[in-house]
């Protein structure tokens, strides 16, 4: 089915206007904010149940191939996002900086049931939430510029924090393979795909000749 993502943003700038004059390095200034949704689409046959033919020394048969899922949805993040860039020493140097938020409702995930069962596929599922936020800051700045030479500075930098909100209800899920070794996870309270190493055993001092 379609589905709505709206989006809307603004963004002002009072240097443009006629009362405008320099503030200190300021020379020019602009403010800027979105709010908006956007999503991730499951495939075209995701919620459908598909067979696999499969061939043995006893004969012919069909394993499932794709566990389908009638209430499939899809994934829609929610994100706004405020920032300004100003220009400094009369536009020679540039500073542009934004934080975001965005929360992420009915999470698309390939969730892998017991073997026992008689699957051993996964089955594509909406699960829980996602809440991220996060800081963008970038600096550049014309050093020299010259008919033949021209010199620009520039550095950039981010801060970003991951966390699972709710898994609806499921268990801790293991992500990143089914080899034991690979010990991460999606557990509500961490950053989604977090590694937790196994808890050793506490040992007292001596007891081990």
């Amino acid at each position: 089915q379609a589905q709505f993502y709206p989006k809307v943003s603004f963004s002002w700038i009072p240097s443009d206007a006629g009362w405008w004059s320099p503030v200190g390095p300021i020379s020019s200034l602009q403010f800027r904010g979105s709010w908006g949704w956007a999503g991730l689409q499951p495939g075209a046959f995701d919620a459908l149940t598909t067979y696999a033919p499969a061939a043995s020394a006893s004969g012919s048969a069909i394993v499932p191939q794709n566990l389908g899922n009638e209430d499939l949805a899809p994934e829609v993040s929610k994100e706004w996002e405020v920032g300004f860039t100003t220009g400094l020493f009369n536009n020679k140097a540039n500073l542009e900086f934004t934080y975001w938020d965005r929360v992420t409702e009915d999470a698309l995930f390939a969730r892998q049931f017991a073997p026992s069962g008689g699957f051993r596929s996964t089955q594509l599922v909406n699960l829980g939430t996602l809440e991220a936020h996060g800081i963008e800051v970038n600096v550049n700045a014309t050093i020299v510029k010259k008919k033949d030479l021209n010199v620009e500075l520039f550095a950039n930098g981010a801060y970003l924090r991951e966390n699972v909100a709710s898994l609806g209800g499921a268990p801790p899920l293991k992500v990143g393979g089914s080899y034991p070794r690979y010990r991460n996870f999606l557990i509500e309270g961490y950053a989604p795909g977090a590694n937790f190493g196994a808890a050793l055993a506490d040992v007292p001092a001596g007891s081990i000749p």
